[in-house]
This record gives structure tokens, C-alpha cells and sequence, in this order.
């Protein structure tokens, strides 16, 4: 009776000591939603068209773009991406399925291509905030770390069929300013983080217009402006394959 006694203490402690720590990470997601706008707010960016310019690394050297990227999350997505002013590309998730379109050619995306993209809609789901109260979202706190020289505090999200992602916070703005996840690309598992800055107001809503993405520490793209449109209602024909 005493061994099982002990046991059930155990098991009650730990699931104390997990529900003290969602709570702990929860209060620091709630201050970074009031933060950047409110919930309300940050709901209608689930609904977007956020057009950007920056550079990509290919071979060592900057190269320009431009793109128009929309979404309805969770699970449809489209960029449309201009390089150099003449090439052009677009790849679109639309459920379960994902097409790309370059130089007029039209094909179906291969499903670890489609699985990556979909990995990457989740993040940018998560960065709107909101999803990280809700059931099947797990949260931790994580150990205090400094992003740009600033002090960041972060939370820790896992989800069932979801890679884990580190989500850190400034201590002072309670702004999102980094993303730390494993990212497979190309087949091949990585290292991947986003830095998030200048933060602007959008239809109430406070959004990044500068994101570096870096994979094993070397940088891989920046975007160096955007702003954004919220849409009350999806335009569907922004993700049907054409």
C-alpha cells in the first residue's frame, strides 16, 4: 500500500509541476498577444497578404526579391516570388495538396516537399500567437537568453505531428523576436531560426517587417520590408492549382 501510496504522489507532483509550467508559459504568451495588439487583432492576421522584398543567399551572394505572399490558416498558403526581376515562382499549400508554377510549367508538390511547407505554415501560424492557447498546443517556460544583445524570455510549444518550437520574447516589449526549430530541407535536417524586427502597426495588429532566417547559424534569406492586408473572407482562388 505504501509503494503504491508513493507512486501516485509521484505522478500527482509531476502533473503539478507540468500544469505550474504551462501556466508559467501561458502568462508570457498573454503579454506578448496584449503586446502585439490583442487577440482579436492577431486573429484577423490568420487571414493575409503580406508583400515583401529582400535577398536570398544562393552561392555565397545576395540575390534580390520581391514577393506576395498570402495565407488562410491553417492550411493554405501561396508566395509568389520575384528573383532579380526576372525569374519568377510560386509554390501554393492548399490542404493536402501543393502545386508550383515556374516559367508557365504547373506541377504537383512531392510530399516531403509538401510536409516541409507544411512545417513552415505551422510556424507562421504559431507566429500569430493566438494558436498557442489552445488544446493540443503543450507549453513550457524556457531559461531566459539574449536575442540581439536583448534580454528574451521564451516558451517552449509541442504539438502531436509537429516538430517542437522555441518561441523567445523581449523581456521589455514583450515582442516576438525569435523562432528556434529543426527544419528538414531538402531532405536534410537542420538547424533553423527566424529573427523577428521591426515591428509595425497593422489594422491594430502588431507585425514583424524584418525577418532573417538562418539555417545552422549561416544566414539563408532576409526580408528586409513587408506590409500586410488582412481579408475578411479567403480568396479561394489564390490556392487552387491552375
Amino acid at each position: 500500500m505504501r509503494t503504491t501510496l508513493a507512486a501516485a504522489l509521484v505522478c500527482l507532483t509531476a502533473a503539478l509541476g507540468h500544469a505550474g509550467d504551462r501556466e508559467d508559459a501561458l502568462a508570457v504568451v498573454d503579454q506578448a498577444i496584449k503586446a502585439q495588439g490583442g487577440e482579436d487583432a492577431l486573429n484577423k492576421a490568420r487571414t493575409a497578404v503580406r508583400a515583401g522584398e529582400g535577398f536570398m543567399v544562393q552561392g555565397g551572394k545576395d540575390v534580390k526579391f520581391t514577393d506576395e505572399m498570402a495565407w488562410n490558416l491553417p492550411n493554405r498558403w501561396r508566395d509568389a516570388v520575384e528573383i532579380e526581376k526576372t525569374l519568377h515562382f510560386t509554390m501554393a499549400v492548399n490542404g493536402d495538396k501543393g502545386w508550383q508554377a515556374i516559367g508557365g510549367t504547373v506541377s504537383d508538390l512531392g510530399p516531403e516537399r509538401l510536409k516541409e511547407l507544411r512545417e513552415e505554415i505551422y510556424i507562421l501560424g504559431l507566429e500569430t500567437l493566438t494558436p498557442l492557447k489552445k488544446d493540443g498546443i503543450d507549453l513550457a517556460p524556457l531559461p531566459e537568453i539574449k536575442v540581439n544583445g536583448q534580454s528574451a524570455v521564451g516558451v517552449k510549444a509541442a504539438s502531436k505531428g509537429h516538430v517542437d518550437a522555441k518561441l523567445y520574447f523581449d523581456s521589455h516589449s514583450h515582442l516576438l523576436v525569435k523562432i528556434e526549430r529543426a527544419s528538414d530541407e531538402a531532405g536534410v535536417s537542420l538547424d533553423k531560426e527566424y529573427l523577428f524586427g521591426g515591428h509595425k502597426e497593422f489594422d491594430g495588429a502588431i507585425l514583424p517587417t524584418r525577418v532573417v532566417e538562418t539555417l545552422d547559424g549561416k544566414k539563408a534569406s532576409e526580408l528586409t520590408s513587408a506590409t500586410y492586408k488582412f481579408l475578411s473572407k479567403p480568396d479561394e482562388s489564390a490556392f487552387a492549382k491552375p
